[in-house]
């Protein structure tokens, strides 16, 4: 399995273990049997009714014989010994907000999504229901054991959007379920047109009060909303970033100004389509990371061995000063670059002006080296030293003409300090150099 399929796998556990269905191969079409109380079973992902959602922890309930196989006494030892038990608040409604352009007397989509437990006998207690003498007798006094048989449910409902408090919604045929939010209109807010709307909605669980409990809640729940005919809800604009004077937050905001938000959870995470085409709540955040990949220059000698055998000054400067050339250039692209001016170009010119200063130091660590023997001669050792302990360490990778080579980040970081170290009184000796790069490797080398 590959290392994305073990990622995905793990991803699936955590939502099998934690919201459910076990089965979430089989989606909102799972058929579920469980043992317990689905509230037991599961940790997150349900709504408890209205009238019961501050109520003790249903688990005090099976601690009662509720829904466990035990006799009286054992049942009396073990609520005594547990004490008080605490009280926990469960939630009752969940919601999430976004953005719709400008308008009037339009009509919002809301899909809401969610599975039931009902009570069932299991076919070992039918089974052991029939038996007569002593299974019978044995038998008598004892609570059946209770089985919870999962049942989804997908229900569409339309939300009239009008200004201020939304009329409350009932999702038809759910016993209870309904819809409440507000719609508000932007004026003077940056990066959002003047009139555009802002919306909360929250699914609230209004059920009546079952025994068992559970019997009243919804598992598995999920609201999705989707944007009136031919529009698109609007990326939420990110305020903090844009008057930050946190350094890694303007860089953050000039990074991913590209990155679009569509909505916000309330009690729970979204995601979201990347058109603004729908969003919908889910209680396990996800999201994907790009995987790093590393650039190569042809021009440049990245063997170590190469890099070992350079005997002068001249040879040295023909293999690394083209890596010079090629961080000058990226730093020319990237400074050109349009973000839209304002603090997000300052950004940019200020991180290019850094950039520039290593690129400098990297020519400079260059020539020193070509001048330099004892300079010289300890990188050669060094490249040496790493392309032997390479081949020993992964004997297999470099099998036939595959060499150990640097990556350019790593040696571009070796001759960013060469001057530090080869002169106790240059005043780069005193910078602190940090290198991350997240590529899985090549960090510890340089």
């Amino acid at each position: 399995m590959s290392t994305a399929g073990i990622r995905d796998h793990l991803i699936q556990a955590l939502q099998a273990d934690l919201v459910g269905p076990y089965d979430v191969d089989q989606g909102d079409t799972a058929v579920e049997v469980l043992s317990m109380p689905p509230s037991r079973w599961y940790l997150t992902g349900f709504l408890a009714t209205e009238q019961t959602r501050d109520n003790d922890d249903p688990e005090a309930d099976d601690e009662g014989g509720a829904g466990d196989d035990l006799d009286d006494g054992a049942t009396a030892a073990a609520v005594a010994e547990s004490g008080t038990t605490q009280r926990k608040l469960f939630p009752a409604s969940m919601g999430l907000s976004v953005l719709l352009p400008p308008g009037q007397g339009d009509v919002l989509t809301v899909r809401v999504r969610y599975a039931e437990y009902h009570l069932v006998q299991g076919a070992q207690d039918a089974a052991e229901s029939d038996d007569s003498g002593e299974n019978s007798e044995a038998g008598e006094g004892k609570r059946p054991r209770r089985h919870w048989k999962r049942v989804p449910y997908v229900v569409d409902a339309v939300v009239p959007l009008t200004l201020g408090e939304l009329p409350r919604v009932r999702v038809p045929n759910t016993g209870g379920l309904e819809l409440e939010g507000r719609l508000e209109a932007t004026h003077g807010v940056t990066g959002l047109a003047d009139g555009t709307r802002a919306l909360s909605l929250f699914l609230i669980n209004r059920r009546m009060e079952q025994e068992p409990k559970e019997l009243g809640w919804v598992f598995q729940v999920s609201l999705e909303l989707q944007p009136p005919p031919g529009q698109a809800f609007v990326a939420r604009p990110d305020l903090r970033a844009a008057d930050s004077r946190d350094l890694d937050d303007q860089v953050a905001d000039l990074q991913f100004r590209r990155v679009r938000s569509y909505g916000v959870g309330h009690g729970v995470s979204v995601e979201e389509d990347p058109a603004g085409a729908w969003v919908r709540t889910c209680w396990l955040p996800q999201g994907r990371v790009p995987k790093v990949t590393t650039r190569s220059v042809p021009t440049v000698t990245t063997s170590m061995e190469a890099l070992a055998a350079l005997d002068d000054g001249p040879a040295l400067r023909t293999a690394l000063l083209p890596l010079v050339d090629a961080y000058q250039a990226w730093i020319q692209a990237q400074a050109a670059l349009g973000v839209g001016g304002g603090q997000r170009a300052q950004t940019r010119d200020r991180l290019m002006a850094g950039a520039g200063d290593a690129c400098a130091r990297i020519q400079r660590g260059i020539e020193r080296l070509a001048a330099d023997a004892e300079a010289r001669r300890a990188f050669c050792w060094m490249n040496g030293a790493m392309a032997q302990a390479a081949r020993q360490r992964s004997a297999d990778r470099y099998a036939g003409d595959k060499v150990p080579e640097w990556r350019l980040f790593q040696l571009a970081f070796v001759l960013l300090n060469v001057c530090g170290i080869a002169d106790e009184d240059n005043p780069e000796r005193d910078i602190v150099e940090l290198i991350f790069f997240p590529t899985g490797g090549g960090k510890t080398e340089a």
